[in-house]
């Protein structure tokens, strides 16, 4: 992540790089994941936007959660960070 990074969350939370480190040390990795319906969207030539169906399990057989997601990226040297990450729940997609 940017030093400046945010992570918009399907809640309404917005968070900062030091909370989402926070966070997600708290928080119990998923079972597994999938990711589907990829598309990048060219917004420069050191920027770069990910589109995409994020799918989480947790230790249940069905989703705990679906959703739209984006993740803009930008390139700080040779490293590619992420500098905006955002999520929406699909509707209906857990039931």
């Amino acid at each position: 992540m940017t030093d400046d990074a945010l992570m918009v969350l399907a809640n309404g939370a917005v968070m900062d790089r030091d909370a989402v480190v926070e966070a997600l040390g708290q928080s119990p990795p998923w079972r597994k994941y999938d990711i589907s319906d990829v598309r990048l969207v060219r917004t420069g030539s050191d920027s770069a936007s990910l589109v995409y169906v994020g799918t989480a399990y947790g230790e249940e057989e069905e989703p705990v959660f679906v959703g739209a997601m984006s993740s803009v990226y930008v390139r700080e040297g040779d490293d590619w960070r992420l500098a905006l990450y955002q999520q929406t729940q699909l509707p209906d997609a857990t039931d």
